[in-house]
Order: structure tokens, then sequence, then C-alpha cells
């Protein structure tokens, strides 16, 4: 089971049946400042839907192909954070997160992609992760670039959202630079 103490009361743990109803509430009180750069929140409209994904998480869990995690301050649910997928054969792997309005600007993110990348190299083995941010999330872009990741490039047109197409900046880390930082 992937837990994780990473002091100051804040604490990773795996997605789990039982969150259902807080993380449908978290992602509904804050539909606005999450959707202004992730499309999920317009296709979670009811605790149901948050359970699929939970689901789809665990399954990816057992088969041992990505995973998310509840990001805890204090003991309140304040994001979430995620390997989308892990590529073995390429030994590669995304990292995606987000978080409630309140929690933005604290440095959270930064300190639960630290402990995702350390598993993701140091337990995993893996030799590539990378991060993409919608052009335009400066916020997201900040953390990666933070954590010693470098701009790869940019997809154009990569996803639709709210009628416009957004640009997507890939952000990318070996583990050979990670161990050298």
């Amino acid at each position: 089971m992937f837990k994780r103490d990473l002091g100051d009361g804040l604490k990773l743990t795996l997605l789990e049946k039982r969150h259902a109803t807080t993380l449908f509430a978290a992602i509904d009180q804050n539909r606005e400042s999450i959707g202004a750069w992730l499309a999920f929140p317009m296709h979670t409209k009811q605790v149901s839907d948050t359970e699929a994904f939970i689901e789809r998480s665990l399954l990816r869990w057992a088969e041992e192909d990505g995973w998310w995690a509840l990001i805890w301050d204090g003991g309140q649910l304040v994001g979430s954070i995620g390997l989308l997928y892990v590529d073995q054969d390429t030994g590669k792997t995304e990292l995606a997160y987000w978080l409630v309005k309140e929690a933005e600007g604290k440095g959270i993110v930064t300190r639960a992609a630290r402990e995702f990348i350390h598993t993701a190299f140091a337990e995993l083995e893996l030799n590539k992760i990378e991060i993409g941010a919608a052009a335009g999330n400066e916020r997201s872009a900040a953390v990666a670039r933070r954590l010693g990741f470098q701009e790869e490039g940019t997809i154009r047109s990569y996803e639709k959202l709210h009628g416009r197409f957004l640009d997507r900046t890939i952000f990318g880390l070996l583990r050979s630079e990670w161990l050298t930082s």
C-alpha cells in the first residue's frame, strides 16, 4: 500500500474507494480553479464518476501501471497526485497533479512530487518522468522547473478545453539528472 508521511501534517495515501465522497466534494467545490487547466472536472458530475475513476486507478495499481494518491494537509484533502502509467519497456512515466484553490502556492505539490519522483526512480527504477502542462499554466510549469525538469517541447493544440485548443508543454527529468541534483 502506498502511504507516505512528508512531515508538517502533509501525507500521501493511495486513492481508495472509501475516499469517493470526499474526493468528489473537493473537485466539486474547486471545479472552476481545477477546470481552468484540466478537463476531468467537467466529466466528474456525481460521486459515481469519482467511484469509477477510483476503480480504474486501483486496477492500474494492481497491474503496476501507475496510481493516484490523495494529498492531505492537516487531515484535510487538498489534492491528488499520480503516475498516469508505468512503462517498464521504455522506463518512463508521466506525473500529474492538482490542488484545491486554498492549497495553491504553499509548496505542497512540489513536496508531494518529490516523493513520487523518488519512488519512480529509486523503487521502480524508471529512467524518465514527464510532466505535461497546458501552455499558460505557469504554476504547473514552475513545479516542473523547480524539481529540475527540462522543457522538451510543445505539442500544439493538444486538447480542447472550454471551447479553445490548448498547447501542452512537455517537461522531462532523467534518472541520471535526479541522482546528480
